[in-house]
C-alpha cells in the first residue's frame, strides 16, 4: 500500500514570508494560503490522479473546519531525483520545512541550486509575482 512519508510546507509560509493580520475580535488570519506536499512512498504514477483528488477533497474539508485556503499536493519518492528544475522546487528543498513525517524522506531529492536555475524559470517567476501584484 501507499504511505506517507513526509508532509512539507511550501510557499510563503514554507520560506518564512507568510504573514497575517488580527481580527477586531483578536482572531489570527493568514495573508497567504498554505501550500503542502505530502510526500508518499507506494503510489504509482497512474494513481496519482485518484491521490490529487483525495487530497483536494481533504484540503477543502481543512479549510473550511480552518477557515483557511490550504493546497495540498502529492509528490512520489520515487520522482525526487528526476523533479524538473523549477522555482517551486528550488524553493520547497532549498531549506525543506517537514512540518510531519521523517526528514530522511527527502534524502532521494535532486539537488536543486538556485544559482543555477534557468533564466527561463527566472522570468516566469517575475511574471507570475506581477501578475499577483495586478490582482492584489
Amino acid at each position: 500500500g501507499s504511505s506517507l512519508r513526509a508532509l512539507l510546507l511550501g510557499g510563503g509560509y514554507g520560506r518564512g514570508e507568510g504573514g497575517g493580520r488580527r481580527d477586531a475580535d483578536g482572531t489570527w488570519r493568514p495573508l497567504n494560503d498554505y501550500d503542502l506536499v505530502a510526500v508518499v512512498d507506494g503510489v504509482r504514477r497512474w494513481q496519482l490522479g485518484r491521490l490529487r483528488e483525495r487530497l483536494g477533497r481533504l484540503a477543502e474539508l481543512l479549510a473550511e473546519e480552518l477557515n483557511l485556503e490550504i493546497e495540498l499536493s502529492p509528490l512520489r519518492v520515487d520522482d525526487l531525483p528526476r523533479l524538473p528544475f523549477t522555482m517551486m522546487w528550488c524553493e520547497l528543498f532549498a531549506e525543506p520545512r517537514v512540518i510531519a513525517g521523517d526528514p530522511c524522506a527527502l534524502d532521494r531529492r535532486r539537488r536543486l541550486a538556485p544559482a543555477e536555475l534557468p533564466q527561463l524559470e527566472a522570468v516566469r517567476y517575475l511574471g507570475n509575482r506581477a501578475a499577483l501584484l495586478l490582482w492584489s
